[in-house]
């Protein structure tokens, strides 16, 4: 089985917790994470052994990035959702 690699947009609790689950899966990692606030992304770095990249649409274009998990304010779905389909990437939305 080939390596399904996530890139975690929003790391707050939530997104933090659907990443987890992600990565828990065999064959499954966190490559890279983005979030508004610093410190939020550090911890999500440092939690899954990912790369920051801000802005999303750096994450959404990065060749080790396979699925966007969408864990944003709902205001800022619509846009990083567009974005991760344009890249052609596969995307799991937090509602």
């Amino acid at each position: 089985m080939s390596e399904l690699r996530f890139g975690l947009v929003g790391c707050g609790g939530m997104g933090r917790a659907v990443a987890s689950g992600a990565s828990a899966i065999e064959g499954c990692r966190v490559t890279a994470v983005c979030d508004l606030l610093a410190d939020r992304c550090e911890a999500a770095s440092e939690q899954f052994g990912a790369t920051i990249t801000n802005p999303f649409t750096d994450l959404v274009a990065r060749d080790d990035v396979d699925v966007v998990i969408v864990a944003t304010h709902p205001s800022a779905h619509r846009m990083v959702v567009e974005a991760a389909a344009a890249a052609g990437k596969h995307i799991f939305c937090e509602k």
